[in-house]
């Protein structure tokens, strides 16, 4: 993903087989670590559900498998889908994959691994349909305090929210993509969109789509909270 600069940075050379890489693993842990530092009520939340999680794991065999499928502007490197996305039974058939290997050990054929051990499957995303497809159907979402609703749920309300009633009580929608109040996040996320919160016209500056754009005009502080929402929300998702 980031080439050969980083080796050249981080490897050392003069070790072989995985020892090479030991900056490199070093390198993630650090950014692992900053990252996943959930604050306040979210961190109340996470310690509960990852409690609840692991009381399901554990009454199913103690085996949970999470499964991140990520969308919008981030496409697959694999040539054939480098414009598109992976299909779901990528993803499907690589928790089946993780699931045997787990169970391996008891000498069973996959098909005896499947039908005796029902794992705890955990899901999230980016795009909001996910949770919605035939193919996942045996997945839970991973969290549910902060949820991003598509555009059939937010039809189904009086009063439209584009997440959930975590948002602030005096905010507008804060999906302005400058096309009808009811737009879902449909597709996952796409960073001229997540840059547009809180924008009620469009613009055409290059400034005004990034974390600067408060430089073209003053950006409403309720805006920059639902913007804190969205992340949140991609955050307690992978937490």
């Amino acid at each position: 993903t980031l080439g050969h600069a980083l080796n050249e940075e981080f490897e050392d050379r003069h070790k072989t087989g995985v020892a090479r890489q030991h900056r490199i693993f070093a390198l993630l842990r650090t950014g692992y670590e900053a990252l996943f530092h959930i604050i306040g009520d979210d961190a109340n939340y996470l310690e509960t559900r990852t409690r609840e999680i692991s009381a399901s794991a554990e009454a199913n065999g103690d085996l949970s498998i999470g499964v991140h499928i990520r969308r919008g502007d981030c496409h697959p490197h694999e040539f054939q889908f480098s414009r598109d996305y992976l299909p779901l039974d990528r993803y499907i058939e690589a928790a089946r994959e993780m699931l045997v290997s787990h169970r391996s050990s008891k000498n069973s054929t996959t098909d005896d691994v499947l039908a005796q051990t029902s794992p705890t499957l955990l899901l999230s995303s980016d795009d909001p349909e996910m949770y919605f497809a035939p193919e996942l159907a045996p997945f839970t979402r991973a969290q549910d305090r902060i949820i991003l609703a598509n555009t059939a749920a937010l039809h189904a309300a009086a009063h439209p929210p584009t997440v959930s009633q975590q948002a602030p009580t005096d905010a507008p929608s804060p999906y302005h993509k400058h096309v009808d109040e009811n737009s879902g996040w449909e597709g996952g996320f796409f960073k001229l969109m997540f840059w547009s919160l809180g924008r009620s016209t469009p613009t055409t500056s290059p400034r005004a789509h990034g974390p600067d754009s408060s430089i073209d005009g003053d950006i409403p502080d309720v805006a920059l909270r639902m913007r804190e929402l969205v992340g949140r929300a991609y955050l307690l998702d992978l937490a």
